[in-house]
């Protein structure tokens, strides 16, 4: 008996003396460890400790490089509790806001830390908060940071980038471009930049040069990447192509607006009308409004499916929106069925 209490109480002592792992990706990445059997030694700490700051501040580490940010943010903000003004804490909690889309939040922790005069000393935090500020468009202040990474590491990679994509937001394309060709010199796969290119491209009206940088890309291919590449091949007038690279990116935002309008005329086109219905009945109420043949669209799909009510109520609307639009439309309607001459009156 008395030896089991001695092995019981030698290891609560190595799990509340043993230093917190390494928890950075790269370490991560290297395989030297299973992120799951970390996070369940870190919960050992933490049954043991509840107000383990570190501990937390390490776990929510693992939960954000596994995707799960609402633990990750539950942790960090219990590590806040405990030291309030520790720096790596904070930065963590604003790119866990970040990850979540909460990007005021994550402002609010940048500036709450400029406010505690908080040095961001290391050129991952100067970067951060350069890109938090340029998500805002705020420009000077992404500046201010941006060059106090570009003095510690001129030539990194990702200072590289995010100096390309300042000038990018600033319209200065050249200088964009110039920095783009620095960092292929350095990383000829970087992902966020082999994107930024594209995106310049694309601006310029040069859809074949876009999808040959596209086309380079081998990972994070998120729903930003798969909009592009719909885009571009639309402007290439390859609507096949667009049409699954639109379904694509629907997997990932089910409520994405212009995916669903998108489909919906692509499948009007394709005389699939039910599908297209489905489509464009799925673009939000509140977001109908940007596309101005919504309601010109809707009312087509209805009268191919022989729902002369919504035919009319659609085509009507499209009337008070744009007069001219429903004109053009209007020989092609009169022969088909009088309720849209109705409707028009």
């Amino acid at each position: 008996m008395k030896k089991k209490c001695y092995i019981l109480l030698a290891f609560w002592l190595f799990i509340a003396c043993s230093p917190i792992v390494d928890t950075s990706p790269q370490f991560a990445d290297s395989g030297m460890f299973d992120i799951s059997k970390a996070i369940e030694y870190l919960d050992k700490i933490i049954e043991h400790d509840q107000k383990n700051a570190e501990a937390l501040f390490q776990r929510a580490k693992l939960e954000l490089q596994l995707g799960r940010t609402s633990k990750a943010k539950s942790d960090i903000l219990a590590a806040l509790t405990e030291d309030p003004l520790n720096l790596n804490f904070l930065l963590l909690k604003a790119k866990i806001c970040e990850q979540m889309g909460q990007l005021q939040e994550s402002l609010r922790t940048i500036e709450f830390i400029q406010e505690k005069g908080m040095n961001l000393s290391t050129v991952e935090s100067q970067l951060f908060a350069s890109d938090i500020y340029m998500k805002f468009n705020n420009l000077s202040k992404a500046d201010y940071y941006l060059q106090k990474a570009a003095s510690n590491a001129p030539h990194f990679p990702n200072v590289l980038f995010q100096r390309a994509r300042y000038y990018a937001l600033g319209h200065d394309t050249l200088k964009a471009m110039s920095f783009y060709k620095l960092l292929f010199q350095k990383d000829s796969t970087h992902a966020d930049g082999l994107m930024g290119v594209s995106e310049i491209f694309f601006t310029k009206n040069q859809p074949d040069s876009c999808l040959y940088f596209l086309s380079k890309i081998q990972e994070n291919k998120n729903l930003v990447y798969n909009i592009l590449i719909a885009k571009t091949l639309m402007a290439l007038n390859r609507l096949d192509s667009a049409s699954y690279w639109w379904e694509v990116a629907l997997q990932q935002s089910p409520r994405l607006a212009e995916a669903h309008y998108e489909l919906g005329k692509y499948y009007l086109v394709k005389k699939n009308y039910s599908i297209a219905r489905a489509h464009l009945a799925s673009v939000p109420e509140n977001e109908r409004s940007k596309y101005v043949d919504f309601s010109l669209l809707f009312a087509k799909v209805s009268y191919n499916l022989s729902d002369s009510a919504n035919a009319a109520y659609y085509f009507k609307k499209a009337l008070e929106l744009d007069s001219s639009l429903f004109r053009q439309e209007k020989q092609i309607v009169k022969k088909k069925s009088k309720i849209f001459i109705d409707s028009a009156k």
